[in-house]
């Protein structure tokens, strides 16, 4: 298998498709026939490109009197692959980048071959002639090119948060996040798992964190890997697997997952009761809640009944019947960008509003259902402010029956390593730069 063909078929799913970049790669990967240097490369190329693609665009319209805006899909994805590999892979000569292009052109854009021809090579002779913009003259624009993000959403951060912390995001998130295992304790245990990973020649690390986290190195090709199949370990990064942790679930509780899929805390909470209680899974799509499923076979579960059901709409038949909700609320996924780049490209300035108001309806209802007594956690994977802090403390002073419970308190300590994981009004804030994580947020309510 050609990894720039697959590339290329990935990165049009991706770029045209809005297909997401981790399904449209295993897709690829799943037809098989790459050995390990091709598919090093494919990935390179599928997320390389897609992480730096306002970068390139730069890099591409200095040289090409047709803007990239203005060319039609082939022609442009073609060149943006190659200019990927000119501006950001040392390791692969420019005569065979240019010729590779050609025969992608060849194929996918044979009316612009003899163009995109010469726009790479003159970007190879010339690349260092590239006016990328200066930081020190105009920050955003200079934020936008280099990390490439569009200009709306670097001023959206920078309205709360500072020029630093912005950039240190921005660079965080650029870099390819830590694989983390969560160990399956229903079907085995961490030193079995541990054994056969280190058999299999991978770097392991583990956390004090999480008894059953384990962060992983050097894995190459996750799709066959038998502690997967088999239901021994779950990926989930360890932002993620916190939210379970502090919600602390215990066997034989009944407990309401609000938007669950695809299911991460849901089986991990399931792992936590000991497969003992209740657990309702809802979510409002179909083969999202099918993934549920197919998780919970693998993992050996059998207390989560999965439901299609909105998180909008309150169902009278539950209201007070849970000891423990969670609500991981649709975001703007701001905080899994370095898993998900397209996230950049795909979020719209006014879509933030209307997640907003879906988030705070979601939280609204999700509070219906607990117990007098019962917890109630909200979390999200972004780190905007609008749909995290403030909103939480919106819903503190509409509903005097809750009170803040303070994680930090709660954690009983051992966070010391990760720094100012906690807020000042106890609530989890995770960062890419700051704790290697995922950005993440986390707030937990008490109902009286």
């Amino acid at each position: 298998m050609n990894p720039r063909k697959g590339a290329y078929r990935v990165l049009g799913k991706v770029l045209y498709d809005e297909t997401y970049s981790n399904i449209a790669l295993n897709e690829e990967i799943q037809k098989g026939g790459y050995n390990d240097k091709d598919l090093s490369l494919l990935t390179e190329l599928v997320y390389g490109t897609i992480e730096k693609l306002l970068t390139i665009n730069f890099g591409i319209d200095h040289f090409s009197k047709v803007k990239t805006k203005k060319m039609d899909e082939a022609t442009r994805l073609i060149l943006q692959i190659g200019a990927y590999q000119i501006l950001f892979l040392d390791r692969i000569p420019d005569f065979a980048i240019a010729n590779e292009a050609g025969k992608l052109a060849g194929v996918y854009a044979k009316r612009s071959k003899g163009f995109i021809n010469g726009v790479l090579r003159n970007m190879i002779r010339r690349k260092g002639e590239i006016p990328w913009p200066k930081k020190e003259k105009d920050f955003t624009e200079y934020l936008s090119v280099a990390y490439s993000y569009p200009t709306w959403l670097v001023e959206e951060l920078l309205t709360y948060y500072s020029k630093d912390f912005t950039e240190d995001f921005m660079k965080a998130s650029s870099k390819n996040p830590p694989l983390y295992f969560r160990v399956n304790t229903l079907k085995t245990d961490k030193e079995k798992v541990l054994e056969y990973l280190k058999k299999e020649d991978l770097e392991v690390e583990e956390t004090e964190l999480l008894g059953e986290a384990v962060k992983v190195k050097g894995l190459k090709n996750i799709s066959d890997f038998y502690p997967l199949k088999e239901g021994w370990v779950h990926i989930q990064d360890l932002s993620s697997m916190l939210a379970a942790k502090f919600l602390d679930p215990k066997p034989g509780e009944q407990i309401m997952d609000l938007c669950s899929a695809p299911g991460g805390k849901t089986t991990h909470m399931a792992q936590l009761m000991e497969n003992q209680g209740r657990i309702i899974a809802r979510d409002i799509f179909p083969h999202k809640l099918r993934l549920i499923e197919e998780h919970s076979r693998r993992l050996g579960i059998t207390i989560i009944e999965v439901q299609e059901f909105s998180g909008e709409k309150l169902d009278e038949n539950l209201l007070e019947k849970a000891d423990k909700v969670l609500v991981d609320a649709p975001c703007s996924g701001i905080g899994v960008i370095r898993r998900k780049p397209e996230i950049k490209y795909r979020l719209k300035k006014e879509s933030l509003q209307a997640l907003q108001n879906l988030q705070s309806s979601v939280l609204e209802n999700a509070s219906r259902y607990v117990k007098p007594g019962g917890f109630l956690m909200y979390s999200t994977c972004t780190i905007h402010p609008l749909e995290n802090h403030q909103l939480t403390e919106k819903f503190l002073k509409t509903h005097g029956d809750f009170i803040s419970v303070d994680l930090k308190e709660k954690s009983g300590g051992g966070f010391e390593d990760m720094g100012d994981l906690f807020t000042p009004a106890g609530e989890v804030a995770s960062f890419p730069h700051k704790h290697q994580t995922d950005g993440f947020y986390i707030r937990m309510f008490q109902k009286k």
